[in-house]
């Protein structure tokens, strides 16, 4: 059991059909990059050093660029502040990590802000779904009542609230 779990966390790692991780560099992430900067593929090959037809051919690379290259344009880019992850808000489909992502009814992940120190929206779980006892109930029965009363005349929030036992 314990070898099949592994084998499956292995496989899913190197899954070529999962999007790569967003500090990633890619050939369109490059090509992105290039254009933020906005450099021409020519300008990119001479910052760094390489050929021109090296920068064109990492550009056309699908998955993760790998080896020495990825060091050398992550430097000149990092000169004017552009990351891989700044490209990646650019790519279709990209879920900012501070979204909700939770599955809406037509299956694509919410794109809504996350609530403040939690991973949901505020229509998904991020805030609180109501009191579950029947001592919470009753707080914010008298809340409630207590705002409606104060909204309806201002003199009367001199009175006290009601209770249970007075209904």
């Amino acid at each position: 059991m314990a070898l099949s779990r592994w084998l499956r966390k292995l496989m899913a790692r190197y899954d070529p059909n999962r999007p790569p991780h967003s500090r990633y560099l890619t050939g369109p992430r490059l090509a992105a990059m290039r254009r933020i900067a906005k450099w021409s593929q020519q300008e990119l090959a001479c910052r760094t050093g390489v050929h021109v037809q090296t920068v064109k051919y990492w550009e056309r690379q699908p998955g993760k660029i790998a080896g020495h290259a990825p060091d050398l344009f992550r430097k000149q880019f990092a000169a004017k502040r552009i990351t891989t992850e700044t490209a990646a808000r650019l790519e279709p489909g990209y879920v900012d990590p501070k979204t909700c992502k939770a599955r809406t009814r037509a299956g694509t992940p919410c794109k809504m802000k996350a609530v403040h120190g939690k991973k949901r929206c505020r229509l998904h779980g991020g805030l609180s779904t109501g009191p579950k006892t029947a001592e919470g109930r009753e707080r914010i029965r008298q809340a409630q009542f207590a705002r409606w009363r104060a909204s309806r005349s201002p003199t009367s929030r001199s009175l006290p609230l009601r209770t249970s036992e007075s209904l």
